[in-house]
């Protein structure tokens, strides 16, 4: 969808996208995933989004955006999504190139565990009666940003670049510990037949 990202959840997949919009937009959605896993785990997935243009985009677009993963109490994520989008070098390009970032504010916790209440040791061996000090209740709080670029090569075809975690922040729990979101770049294209649209991506 890098390509793509014509409509408010490009504030996911390609945040220029938000600056070819020129009326407001409201989407949500809920799924619950891998359903029917032996231990009855029940994982969640909620999305939430807004979109506002500017003068109809003429003056870009800003949206807000909330999206949550969890795993019954044991764990949760959550991202909350502030962007903005517009049209870049309007003058010289009119309607062809965009620009767009989000800043996010990313949390993630763990809750109470049986598995958080025995410890392990350097070798992998279990300490009986120890509690494993990360998984106590930990949360961390981040912030990230991604940059988006759309651009239209003709009409019917169009080119996206996705910049995601630029920041690459540190989520591990633990103070002592370094767990760095990687930063992705997406690359993408498609193209509008009249009934339909063709696009792919590449990821690194």
């Amino acid at each position: 969808f890098t390509g793509v990202a014509d409509d408010v959840y490009s504030v996911y997949y390609n945040p220029a996208g938000l600056a070819t919009l020129t009326r407001p937009e409201l989407a949500t959605s809920y799924s619950k995933l891998l359903t029917g896993l032996s231990d009855n785990s029940n994982l969640q997935n909620s999305f939430l989004a807004y979109t506002q243009p500017i003068r109809e985009g003429r003056e870009g677009s800003w949206a807000l955006a909330w999206n949550q993963l969890t795993l019954d109490s044991l764990y949760k994520e959550t991202s909350l999504y502030g962007s903005y989008a517009r049209a870049l070098f309007a003058k010289s390009q009119p309607n062809k190139l965009y620009g767009g970032i989000n800043l996010k504010y990313l949390s993630r916790s763990v809750g109470g565990t049986d598995v958080a209440n025995t410890a392990l040791g350097t070798t992998g061996n279990a300490l009986v009666g120890v509690k494993d000090p990360v998984l106590q209740n930990a949360s961390k709080t981040n912030i990230d940003a991604d940059l988006g670029v759309l651009y239209r090569v003709r009409p019917r075809w169009t080119l996206g670049l996705m910049v995601q975690h630029l920041i690459e922040p540190n989520i591990a729990f633990s103070s002592n510990d370094t767990d760095k979101l990687g930063r992705n770049y997406k690359f993408g294209a498609s193209y509008k037949a009249p009934f339909s649209t063709l696009a792919g991506d590449m990821v690194f």
